[in-house]
């Protein structure tokens, strides 16, 4: 209490010229003025000056943030921002952005938003500049962080042809077309082909050799094989896209397959350069080349034996005389893609006698 309508500055006196205003601990000297100690005392008598400590601390700032979610290909949206708990003395800092695209990159503390398919957080801090002589020391204000997603982007699922399936060699390529490749709109410099990876791979009809990669393709929206074989087929989307109508957009999409892809051994129709010969005391054998059914792909790659009433010629030149010949192909060095010897074409010629 204090009397006469007097008040504490008139009473005490403060030693020191230190400005009380920031956060920090402080150290002061109190006394009574002239004159007041005649009317105040600490306790009884105690009129002495005395040393006190205080101390004045940071003011609690606060703010809101958050990130919503948005898809590849979009512009990020604006972050909800709320700053009235930071009573104009500071501004934010530029946030900065971490976490982990779908293809396994990471981005810690960095500038600039994300802009691949990924689950991220964006990290908001009170600037370092203050205003109203407000100092770092005066204040505590906690980080925020929000979470968000960079969603995959939808096109059209892909499908195989599978037309071809169970088809034969022919020596040609034989393709099988990716449906809806090419129908959809992608982001930016983005095509079908950088998006996603497509497989093809096969083993030959012996049931234990690869089928070499030089005779498999896949580009330009389909696959094409050569060789007969058994193949698998699989088409793998990319970390930024997804198949339309996904339920989870971040998740992967499922990988398209087709297994046990079959094309069959070809079937070895012999061609005999002439098939009528007129006896005149020469020898006379056609040349014979294998070609497949229904196709000009010539092939090369078996024997064969000319056999006259069952019985094999071991001497091509004695075929002189007049008579019914029988070309039988066998023993086929190209058994991977031409059925083997387990059957045999026969194709006659005949030498038929001069009249003249």
């Amino acid at each position: 209490m204090f009397a006469y309508d007097e008040t504490l500055e008139n009473v005490l006196a403060l030693v020191g010229t230190e400005e009380i205003k920031h956060a920090k601990k402080y150290a002061v000297e109190l006394s009574f003025k002239d004159g007041q100690g005649e009317n105040y005392a600490w306790a009884k008598d105690d009129c002495a000056a005395k040393n006190i400590e205080f101390e004045i601390t940071p003011a609690r700032l606060y703010f809101t943030a958050t990130q919503n979610s948005f898809t590849y290909g979009e512009a990020m949206p604006d972050a909800n921002v709320n700053t009235n708990g930071l009573r104009n003395w500071v501004g934010l800092a530029a946030p900065v952005y971490s976490g982990t695209a779908n293809d396994g990159t990471e981005i810690s503390n960095s500038s600039e938003a994300p802009v691949n398919a990924g689950i991220y957080t964006v990290t908001y801090k009170i600037a370092t500049s203050f205003n109203d002589g407000v100092l770092a020391s005066d204040v505590t204000c906690a980080d925020v962080t929000s979470e968000f997603y960079v969603y995959r982007k939808e096109i059209t699922k892909l499908e195989i042809d599978l037309a071809k399936n169970n088809t034969s060699y022919t020596g040609s390529q034989i393709e099988f077309a990716i449906k809806n490749w090419n129908v959809d709109t992608l982001v930016g410099t983005d095509t079908y082909a950088s998006i996603m990876s497509v497989t093809a791979t096969g083993v030959l009809r012996d049931g234990t050799t690869n089928v070499s990669t030089s005779r498999i393709t896949t580009a330009d929206g389909k696959i094409t094989v050569i060789d007969a074989g058994v193949y698998s087929f699989a088409i793998t989307l990319g970390a930024n896209y997804t198949w339309s109508g996904a339920v989870d957009k971040n998740a992967a999409p499922e990988e398209i397959k087709a297994e046990n892809v079959t094309i069959n051994k070809a079937k070895l129709s012999p061609v005999l350069s002439e098939t009528a010969f007129k006896y005149d005391g020469e020898c006379h054998v056609p040349s014979i080349n294998g070609t497949l059914l229904d196709s000009e792909v010539v092939i090369d790659g078996f024997t064969y034996a000319i056999l006259f009433g069952g019985e094999v010629i071991a001497d091509e030149t004695t075929i002189i005389n007049a008579g019914t010949y029988t070309v039988s192909v066998t023993d086929f060095t190209i058994d991977t893609l031409v059925e083997d010897g387990t059957y045999s074409y026969k194709v006659n010629y005949e030498l038929t006698e001069n009249p003249f």
